[in-house]
């Protein structure tokens, strides 16, 4: 009898296997197409024989986990490239917001009313003292001011705007760090494989987003790193401050003890990319801000040593302020404004009312490396819608090649561990057939039993 006992659990070990599977299987086929869910597994082993009568009988099978499959080295590897990834996609994007700034494939260009200012200094050659041609130099340095001025303006509102929507990542960081640090508490303590496809999916959208890295430690933890930090460990998350300094620049900053690191250079993803393209704004800027206080310098000084058209000593044409944004503020001056005739065209205060030999000089600083000593105006503007463009360009194809490189690893990712129908297709007729071959075999030792008790 003691035999039948036996045979009766080790069907039920049987039993229980099978439908260990066919749930599990089923677990997977309905996730097929869950975002980040990886395949499931029953793992199984044979159990321990028993002497019963002098024979080693078997006893089964033990059911001992759900394994879920996946590679840690793989999987942190994808989220490092997401990050890499989404910080090109991102500069790139924030970029073409200040492009349309340097398009002069119209009129309203620097280049364009540079052009126009250098053409009506030379209109006004054909008669210095003529007040219409004095009109249109004014006319075309105002137009030319105006023009630094709005694009220096566009400049600073884009860089506000990509700012302020890096600063409005702040809200899920902090959120899905502590997350992270829940989850490990819960994997440590022998959470199933969707708590750890949960906690994966998380370190993705924090590489993706912040360009944050993570190590997977011996008890399935996960350690995240912002900028060579550890934000998260084990069941703890330090928390990530995102503030505004002063000048409207984002500071981020890691808490740790009693003060703060900050990471602001260290940090990838959309809000690295996004800081990136703030910095090279920056630089246009300042670029911008060089070429104004040169054409600013370069026309007054040569002002100052010419004479009006009343034989008085010239003033300075264009202004600059002292303070903030040389491209923003420069403007014509006002008393040249209100009065052509005060443009200083003589080169001798005692030469004729048609007198334009400083005329002449002003029109010779267009061909004049004047900004940094080895470029033109014209050469500078030029060279710094190159830059725009090259940045965007660049930024686009390390978007587009680091793209590649994450979708195949994507793909090696879902290929490997990812749910195969096929395969969950065939593990289902299996685990159904072990199933229907258990239940018969605590049917037939059920039987046997009852024949034995019957006989007793």
């Amino acid at each position: 009898m003691a035999s039948l006992f036996s045979t009766l659990s080790t069907g039920q070990s049987a039993l229980s296997a099978a439908s260990a599977g066919i749930q599990t299987t089923s677990h997977n086929v309905t996730n097929a197409l869950t975002e980040g869910y990886s395949a499931q597994s029953v793992t199984t082993s044979t159990a321990d024989a028993v002497n019963i009568g002098g024979l080693w009988l078997g006893q089964g099978v033990t059911t001992d986990a759900i394994t879920r499959a996946g590679d840690s080295i793989l999987g942190l590897r994808r989220v490092e490239q997401s990050g890499i990834a989404m910080e090109s996609e991102a500069k790139a994007s924030a970029l073409q917001l200040v492009e349309p700034w340097f398009d002069e494939s119209g009129t309203d260009g620097l280049s364009a009313a540079l052009t126009e200012f250098y053409g009506a200094l030379t209109a006004a050659t054909t008669d210095p003292s003529d007040s219409g041609n004095r009109a249109a130099v004014v006319y075309a340095a105002q137009d030319l001011a105006t023009t630094f001025n709005n694009v220096a303006e566009g400049l600073t509102a884009a860089k506000s705007d990509i700012t302020e929507s890096a600063a409005a990542y702040s809200v899920d960081a902090n959120t899905m760090l502590g997350e992270v640090a829940a989850l490990n508490e819960a994997i440590s303590s022998g959470g199933s494989g969707d708590l750890v496809d949960q906690r994966d999916l998380l370190l993705r959208s924090l590489g993706e987003t912040y360009g944050m890295t993570a190590t997977i430690e011996a008890d399935g933890t996960a350690t995240v790193y912002l900028g060579g930090q550890a934000v998260v460990s084990e069941g703890e998350a330090r928390f990530v401050d995102f503030s505004t300094d002063s000048a409207g620049s984002l500071q981020i900053r890691v808490a740790v003890d009693s003060g703060y690191i900050n990471v602001t250079d260290q940090v990838g993803g959309t809000v690295g990319g996004l800081l990136s393209a703030v910095s090279e704004i920056d630089s246009y800027l300042a670029t911008l801000d060089d070429v104004a206080v040169t054409v600013s310098d370069a026309y007054n000084a040569q002002s100052l040593i010419g004479f009006d058209a009343n034989g008085n000593p010239g003033v300075e044409i264009f202004t600059v302020s002292s303070t903030g944004s040389a491209a923003a503020s420069i403007a014509v001056s006002s008393a040249v404004l209100d009065d052509p005739n005060l443009l200083a065209f003589a080169g001798d205060i005692t030469a004729a009312a048609g007198d334009g030999d400083n005329l002449q000089a002003m029109m010779g600083l267009e061909g004049t490396a004047l900004v940094g000593g080895s470029t033109t105006v014209s050469g500078a503007i030029s060279g710094l819608k190159s830059t725009v463009g090259f940045d965007i360009a660049s930024a686009e194809a390390d978007a587009a090649a680091a793209g590649a490189v994450l979708g195949d690893l994507d793909d090696l990712y879902t290929g490997l561990y990812g749910v195969n129908l096929d395969e969950e297709a065939v593990n289902l007729i299996t685990y159904q057939a072990a199933y229907e071959a258990s239940a018969k075999v605590i049917n037939v030792a059920n039987e046997m039993l009852q024949t034995l008790i019957g006989l007793v």
